[in-house]
């Protein structure tokens, strides 16, 4: 897999200050690019117009830049009238950044489809999308259905009631291991997660990405690839932040020493003997570096061993709903307030629910958390959130609590307690049990290991 940071470009992305074709750039041009700042993804919009008239059978009236983001940049397009009523008057255009190609759409693709088809969870249409980042817009993009709703600042109680009936719904959908959806949710393959392709680890094929069988296997693959990451800085064959000399001894230089360091020196016994010093202090630093997180992992290791994942399991399996004793559940990792719409007209009717992609399959206690929306205000709106679901940020006079997330949180405990037949009971079982696990679990979701990381999380 190919991370967007290292090589693989089809074409020169560094923006030109005019187009040779069309003249001086137009003002949503230059928004966009001052939207990518420093990580330009130049996206040929008469392409993109071609591909989208020739899918969708209806011509293009205009497209407005709506968002750039870590993972992808969006496009409004409005479309003309058509004699086909079925057609949507306008669409979003989303379109993906050079993480894991291929794999990373289709699995977003898979895993709306399976959401669609087969739970009461409201997600976007898609109309088209295309994987291969080496087709003629080179790069990969989805057309989806545009979703014209809003969230109220203060979750009212039937909001968090129709919630709870969708997660709970949620949570007795099982599947055979640990993944992430494909082939319109009818199969679990490869993960894909931040942790398993960001920090340069895209590229490499040698990372086992699953799927696993066992809670169990999925943890030591997790460690194993963060063991294998600190190898390979040592190694010189990804990136990592190592010290590039002993403090002490570069503390001890005099002014002069130091810019006849910089510079390279003129005394070639000095500089063999320095090069000697900062080699054997780098190997030491680099073992001791490997020793830790192998340290670290072992002991998270034994962490899980002692609260009895194996154990877990078997009880998943055995609560199957459906009979097939599969353990595994569907984490929706992404509820936030910029993620969930309503009805403008009716808070307690959901109307969509959005950004699936690295949505993974995970054990039970992984999957039954409070979403993050529960916790915070829509402090403001995204300058062009590309489903324009804004709502401002005030503080409701009638708020019975300072903190109103612990009031959510309660609400939508209660709220699952009333579905104990559909789901409820069992996500409220794991989402208590779990609570631990996840937070050990915060050690291999982290951005890449760091010494002490795993002692600070589990305490």
């Amino acid at each position: 897999m190919i991370p967007e940071d290292v090589a693989y470009e089809p074409y020169d992305e560094r923006y030109e200050d005019e187009d040779e074709d069309q003249g001086p750039v137009d003002e949503d041009v230059l928004r966009e690019r001052k939207a990518d700042g420093d990580r330009p993804l130049p996206v040929d919009r008469n392409v993109l117009r071609e591909i989208i008239e020739e899918k969708m059978h209806v011509e293009v009236d205009n497209m407005v830049f709506l968002s750039s983001g870590t993972f992808h940049k969006a496009f409004l397009i409005n479309l003309k009238p058509s004699s086909d009523t079925s057609k949507p008057k306008e669409l979003i255009a989303r379109i993906a950044r050079r993480f894991m190609p291929y794999i990373k759409t289709e699995s977003e693709v898979a895993t709306m489809a399976y959401l669609r088809n087969n739970t009461p969870i409201p997600v976007p249409e898609v109309f088209h999308h295309d994987s291969n980042p080496l087709n003629r817009l080179g790069l990969e993009y989805i057309l989806m259905s545009k979703v014209p709703s809003t969230l109220p600042p203060i979750l009212p109680r039937e909001f968090i009631t129709s919630l709870a009936t969708l997660l709970s719904s949620l949570s007795t959908h099982r599947f055979p291991s640990i993944g992430s959806l494909y082939d319109r949710g009818t199969h679990v393959g490869p993960i894909v997660s931040w942790p398993f392709f960001g920090s340069f680890r895209g590229e490499d094929s040698t990372i086992d990405r699953g799927p696993w069988g066992s809670t169990e296997e999925y943890l030591r693959a997790c460690m194993e690839r963060e063991v294998r990451a600190v190898v390979k800085e040592n190694e010189g064959k990804i990136r990592g932040h190592r010290p590039k000399m002993d403090p002490e001894f570069h503390a001890s230089l005099s002014d002069a020493e130091e810019d006849e360091l910089e510079a390279g020196g003129t005394n070639a016994f000095y500089r063999d003997y320095r090069s000697q010093q900062r080699s054997t202090y780098l190997v030491a630093h680099m073992n001791a570096r490997e020793e830790a997180v192998r340290g670290e992992m072992e002991a998270l290791m034994r962490y899980y061993e002692q609260v009895g994942v194996r154990e877990m399991d078997r009880e998943a399996r055995e609560s199957d709903p459906s009979g097939k004793g599969h353990a595994f559940g569907l984490d929706c990792h992404d509820l936030s307030r910029e993620n969930v719409f309503v009805d403008p007209n009716d808070c307690s009717k959901i109307t969509c629910i959005i950004d699936w992609e690295s949505t993974t399959i995970r054990p039970l206690w992984a999957t039954a958390h409070l979403p993050s929306l529960i916790y915070t205000y829509h402090h403001s709106q995204p300058e062009h959130h590309y489903h324009l679901g804004y709502t401002p940020h005030h503080t409701h006079p009638s708020t019975p609590s300072p903190h109103p997330a612990l009031l959510n949180a309660q609400a939508l405990r209660e709220e699952m307690t009333k579905l104990s037949a559909s789901g409820g009971k069992e996500w409220l079982k794991w989402e208590t049990e779990g609570e631990k696990l996840r937070r050990a679990h915060r050690a291999l979701e982290w951005d890449g290991w760091e010494e002490g990381i795993v002692t600070s999380v589990l305490g």
